[in-house]
């Protein structure tokens, strides 16, 4: 009786979620993450902190980390247990070092308005040039590179240079296959190219004609003379000489051509017209002292154009100088600031489009400036 009292379940025993409600909840903190480094209107306080934060200090490297929690969360929910976990973390981990030092060595090349990598990838890749010199730092970060995925995915080196490879190496399949078939096509057509005569040359009006054929009529019978003696035959006054044929040709080559018209060309494709705001410029300048007001809102193909009317006794170096500080309040990848625009007296500062417009030739052919110039 004993034996059987023991061995019974214990029906007050609750099962343990605390894995789940993890697992949720790192998921939740993933997706937040991703709206706030993205997605302006959907940052709050919190929000806003934490993107300037991560923005700051990883720039746009930042999204890793939003994927990391999703996954995590993932993993957590399912119940899927990943061996070797926190090797595979380090690994991870060195892995993003490595990136970021290589992003911001390839990105100063380029001189860029603010690093990609943030300042933690500013500062490693600075020690790595410092110590190891730009192309040694480039070695440096991409062996970091490869002994991160070494870690992370539990392959070995010869697996992950034929990872690497594979897609190089079925890309030149893929060419050799091209060029074959059309090799194959060109030698089948080649006996069907029909060669075109040389075109004629234009004749002088005063030399006569070398190689023009006289056509002459089928024979008439003999009309007799009239009273004077003259024939009535009129055939030979109405025959073309070879200076009448040459000048006709002349005449049919110095014909106007007609231009092919626009509607042979496609339109450009609708799309939707940004209506930018400048508070958000405004609150960037105000926040680092300066007082300046956008009087006018250029928006072109590529980039828009905030024209600001600075107050008198104000510097414009003071705002050149924040180029970069402007560009990571305002989310771009790089600014451009004009002091003063070229014929008044205001600052531009240029910011690049989220999707840029798409102009055809037809629109440029069809526009005002084009159809109106006396060129």
């Amino acid at each position: 009786m004993s034996k059987n009292k023991n061995n019974k379940p214990d029906s007050n025993e609750q099962p343990d979620h605390s894995a789940d409600i993890a697992g949720i909840l790192l998921v939740a903190a993933g997706l937040m993450m991703t709206l706030w480094l993205n997605w302006e209107p959907a940052q709050g306080f919190i929000g806003k902190n934490i993107a300037a934060a991560s923005y700051y200090l990883f720039g746009w490297v930042s999204n890793v980390f939003s994927l990391l929690l999703v996954v995590s969360g993932a993993l957590l929910i399912a119940k899927i247990t990943v061996p070797n976990f926190w090797k595979k973390l380090g690994g991870l981990v060195l892995l993003l070092l490595s990136a970021s030092a290589a992003v911001h060595l390839f990105a100063m090349s380029r001189n860029p308005r603010i690093s990609p990598a943030g300042k933690v990838g500013e500062i490693l890749g600075i020690l790595l040039k410092n110590l190891l010199g730009r192309k040694g730092s480039f070695v440096a970060s991409f062996a970091g590179v490869l002994a991160a995925f070494i870690m992370a995915f539990d392959m070995g080196a010869m697996s992950l240079f034929r990872a690497m490879a594979y897609p190089f190496v079925k890309a030149a399949a893929g060419c050799n296959f091209i060029l074959s078939l059309l090799k194959k096509r060109l030698t089948a057509v080649s006996g069907d190219i029909v060669r075109p005569r040389p075109a004629s040359k234009t004749l002088s009006s005063g030399a006569p004609p070398k190689n023009i054929v006289k056509i002459r009529k089928a024979h008439k019978p003999d009309v007799p003379a009239d009273d004077d003696g003259n024939s009535s035959d009129a055939d030979d006054d109405s025959e073309p000489s070879g200076n009448e044929i040459a000048s006709g040709e002349m005449q049919s080559a110095n014909n106007e051509y007609l231009l092919p018209g626009t509607n042979m060309l496609i339109k450009s494709p609708r799309q939707e017209k940004e209506s930018p705001e400048p508070k958000p410029l405004e609150e960037a300048l105000s926040s680092f002292g300066i007082n300046a007001e956008v009087s006018d809102i250029v928006i072109g193909p590529g980039v828009i154009r905030y024209e600001l009317s600075v107050p008198a006794g104000q510097k414009i170096s003071a705002i050149q100088s924040l180029s970069n500080d402007i560009a990571m309040q305002l989310r771009a990848e790089s600014i451009r600031i004009l002091a003063p625009i070229p014929g008044k007296a205001a600052v531009g500062i240029e910011v690049p489009r989220a999707h840029r417009e798409k102009i055809n030739i037809r629109e440029l052919l069809e526009s005002d400036s084009f159809t109106m110039t006396p060129a």
